[in-house]
């Protein structure tokens, strides 16, 4: 009956998912005891609910399950029992499922690697699968395969969305304009109006260019247009990423809501799948298989296999032991992964890391075109000790004020400055650098590096929007008096001054000019006195005069973890944890005195979050970061700044309240649903004491219960029963113990099995 006991125990996983009240061994029991009833039926029609009723409503109302969800698992296990003798010659349990997708034998290939061979891909109607497996193994090429069709078999009458990331808009239409134009034919604008309200989006966003929406709203504005196309299969990758915990509550209620539609996701939030997978996907060694239960029970079928992948910061520290508190450098072995920073070397004049080297005065910014301050009169200062977390909720401003910080952005005319040390060189990774990759994606890594950084300084950085000059600038630069190029620059005295030459001039003509001088000119001579800077900054770091070889980049690579084979492959075939380290290494080709990342753990795995963990800590430079994962970030940061109403607040780890800017960030907005709950830390049970209970367990006169008491009770009682409220206490049910004594856990011994220790929190 081995087929019997699979079946109760998927319903039993499905019925009970993992939590603070029901733990493995809680479900564990429970199986066993719904599996003895089953198995003692002679008849397989026979009525067993109330038998059921019996031997497992006890244990689950003691640990908080109500009378609905206990009925209800009753009758799904009675209805296995009759299913069991319908006997083969009725239709079978795979042929009265409503499947909407049921391929077999299906083969795909990518870049000329088999990822998948001779498997089947099965889902049926209404359920929502996660697909899980190692980074790199192909999951996102499989989702995007199947948003094509590109798969043989696959139904082409499938109204098929793919919500791969946040959207990427670089005009400046609205919002709702965005959303109407994306829209299925016929879609009304209050229909738009309707979806974006539902999605969090007031009336003043909606009219807002969708250009300045932080990561988590650019999210949020790709499941409203999925919303509107009314989708037979929804498929989403890493749907939580940029999102706050209000936002993912949002996203979890709305998924389960759907009635008509079958989900298929990526995440690598644990706590996303178990709340909202309802079936499993493994991809693996060329196949796919389904797991029914959820996330939990599919850890407890394939634990490792649960653990693979995941950005579980904190479990991966406390089942592998590779980061160790992450902040003691952690003992390394052989098989952990290591990234190498480069020593980002002295600064003019700069002699301690604690010295001040980036700063901001006083400043307020409001996007051009809008009404709205993301940021009011702001002062923050940073080090090269400095390892800054930057907190807040969705839309707060938080990468607003990591782009001014790095200069892709600038203050309000006249409303403070940002200053830094003249050759300080900030290597700075946003929410959205991947999609930089997109123009080299026919380039090995290696000529990615050699391509970027050919001109002896970055490119990326040189021929940025916030650097070029427009069509009217390089007129204005052509004016005779004005600006036409930077020659050099100086440091007289303690001021920084540029020489500077204007049209029509001769060179002896040129003047030296202090740069707050120059900053009230036109704007177009910041931006020159800016590239400037950067190509100075390049010849500072060594980078002019690096040499751009195959051999020295594939050493630089490779402290990053990119090895031979992925340096000779085109970028387009590498996974998108391969794509993210590769965006790190070009970053720290430059030498930085300052590492900027914008969530840096949405696209990294459990190792590389271990490696990037440990390279923080023996960074000798500065590190400034925007994370919604406080496991990983709490840990490896001194300093957060906690952005909320168009205010910073600074706090240190010395101060009281500095974890209070993490618990702040997370809370969700007036109306928002309440964040999900952690399993709390275990209790100590160095006191506790086991104590026998000599009562059978009715029907089952083979089971014999201990239990533990805490605090032991003194002196020791020969029996359970003498120190409760209720002296003729039934084993099966939950009793309450006497004043003193906490009952927290039983012990349930069977001479035929193996013994279990069962634990509730009362």
């Amino acid at each position: 009956m081995g087929e019997l006991s699979e079946k109760v125990a998927a319903a039993v996983s499905a019925a009970l998912p993992e939590g603070p009240d029901v733990d493995e061994d809680i479900r564990s029991y429970v199986i066993d005891c719904a599996t003895s009833v089953l198995e003692d039926v002679d008849d397989p029609s026979a009525p067993v609910f109330e038998d059921l009723i019996e031997a497992i409503g006890p244990i689950l109302e003691g640990v908080s399950v109500d009378e609905d969800s206990i009925s209800s698992l009753c009758k799904k296990l009675e209805n296995i029992l009759k299913a069991e003798g319908e006997g083969e010659g009725s239709s079978s349990s795979e042929d009265k499922k409503d499947y909407v997708v049921a391929l077999k034998d299906i083969r795909m290939g990518f870049g000329g690697r088999m990822l998948l061979a001779r498997t089947q891909l099965m889902m049926e109607k209404n359920h929502r699968y996660g697909l899980v497996g190692d980074n790199g193994i192909g999951k996102t090429t499989l989702l995007t395969r199947l948003s094509k069709g590109d798969i043989n078999g696959w139904p082409g009458h499938l109204q098929c969305v793919y919500v791969q990331h946040e959207v990427l808009s670089e005009n400046r239409e609205t919002v709702l304009e965005f959303t109407l134009a994306d829209a299925p034919p016929g879609t009304s604008t209050a229909e738009c109006t309707s979806v974006l309200n539902q999605v969090g989006f007031e009336p003043q966003m909606q009219a807002g260019p969708v250009t300045e929406l932080s990561g988590g709203w650019r999210m949020k504005l790709a499941i409203a247009r999925a919303m509107l196309q009314k989708a037979d299969i929804l498929m989403l990758d890493e749907p939580t990423n940029h999102l706050d915990v209000s936002a993912v509550d949002w996203l979890i209620a709305y998924l389960k809501s759907l009635q008509t539609t079958t989900v298929l996701f990526v995440s690598h939030d644990q706590e996303f799948l178990s709340e909202v997978a309802t079936d499993i996907i493994h991809f693996t060694d060329k196949q796919l298989t389904n797991y029914i239960g959820g996330f939990d029970a599919f850890r407890s079928a394939q634990p490792d296999a649960a653990m693979g992948g995941f950005k579980a910061f904190q479990e991966a520290q406390e089942k592998k032991k590779q980061l160790n508190a992450v902040g003691s450098a952690c003992d390394q072995s052989d098989e952990t992964m290591m990234f190498t920073f480069p020593n980002p070397g002295p600064l003019d004049g700069v002699r301690s890391r604690g010295k001040v080297i980036m700063r901001m005065d006083g400043v307020s910014f409001t996007y051009p075109g809008t009404k709205r301050t993301i940021l009011s009169n702001v002062s923050i200062k940073l080090t090269q000790n400095s390892r800054v977390c930057i907190v807040g909720a969705n839309g707060a401003g938080k990468s607003t004020l990591l782009r001014l910080l790095v200069g892709e952005l600038f203050p309000n005319p006249g409303a403070g400055e940002v200053t830094k040390h003249h050759n300080l060189r900030v290597a700075y990774i946003a929410q959205h650098s991947r999609t930089h990759l997109e123009a080299h994606l026919q380039q090995t890594p290696i000529e990615y590096i050699q391509t970027r950084f050919f001109q002896g300084a970055d490119k990326q950085i040189l021929y940025s929007p916030n650097l070029m000059l427009t069509a009217e600038e390089e007129e204005l630069k052509k004016k005779r008096g004005n600006v036409e190029k930077i020659v050099s620059r100086a440091v007289k005295g303690k001021t920084l001054v540029y020489e500077v030459k204007k049209v029509d001039r001769p060179d002896k003509d040129n003047s030296w000019e202090p740069l707050h001088f120059l900053s009230a000119m036109q704007p177009y001579v910041m931006k020159m006195v800016m590239q400037y800077d950067e190509v100075m900054r390049a010849q500072e770091s060594g980078m002019a005069v690096r040499p751009l070889t195959s051999v020295e980049i594939r050493a630089h690579l490779a402290d990053f973890q990119i090895d031979r084979t992925i340096c000779d492959n085109n970028i387009k075939g590498l996974s998108g944890g391969q794509k993210s380290r590769l965006l790190l290494a070009a970053a720290m080709w430059t030498r930085p005195h300052i590492l900027a990342l914008d969530e840096p753990t949405n696209y990294l795995d459990q190792e590389a979050l271990g490696a990037l963990a440990r390279s923080i800590h023996s960074f000798l430079g500065g590190v400034l970061m925007v994370s919604h994962n406080e496991d990983f970030v709490k840990e490896l940061t001194n300093e957060s700044w906690q952005v909320k109403d168009g205010t910073v607040r600074t706090s240190s780890k010395a101060d009281e309240n500095f974890g209070e800017a993490f618990r702040e960030s997370d809370a969700p907005e007036e109306g928002a649903t309440a964040p999900r709950k952690k399993r709390p830390p275990p209790k100590d049970k160095s006191k506790k004491v086991w104590l026998p209970c000599p009562s059978p367990v009715p029907r089952r006169p083979w089971l014999a219960l201990h239990y533990l008491a805490y605090p032991p009770p003194s002196p020791p009682l020969p029996v359970a029963c003498s120190h409760l409220t209720a002296p003729g206490w039934h084993p099966t049910r939950v009793p309450r113990a006497a004043p003193g004594c906490h009952l927290t856990e039983w012990h349930l011994h069977c001479p035929q099995r193996s013994p279990r220790k069962l634990t509730s929190r009362l």
